[in-house]
């Protein structure tokens, strides 16, 4: 049987995401790119921030699942909705 890996891809994913962002992004920007348009909710990027802070060092299966979860349902349409935000200023 093989061992389901796309959950590990797709944490590895979004951390490449997150590690990118927060090459220039502070939470004081982003309550700046929120009043410009740019995001919509800058709260959910702060607690993808937050989360992402706390999952990239912890090698617990529940929270592994935990962030698949999170990932999927919220940060995942977060990201996709300003890459195409994005994508309209060009």
């Amino acid at each position: 049987m093989t061992s389901d890996v796309r959950w590990k891809q797709r944490l590895a994913n979004f951390q490449l995401a997150v590690d990118q962002l927060t090459e220039f992004v502070t939470k004081d920007s982003l309550n700046k790119f929120e009043r410009q348009g740019l995001i919509k909710d800058g709260h959910e990027w702060i607690d993808a921030l937050e989360k992402r802070n706390i999952l990239a060092h912890s090698y617990n299966e529940e929270y592994a699942k935990q962030a698949e979860e999170l990932i999927k349902k919220n940060y995942f349409p977060m990201l996709r909705d300003a890459c195409a935000h994005m994508m309209t200023l060009q």
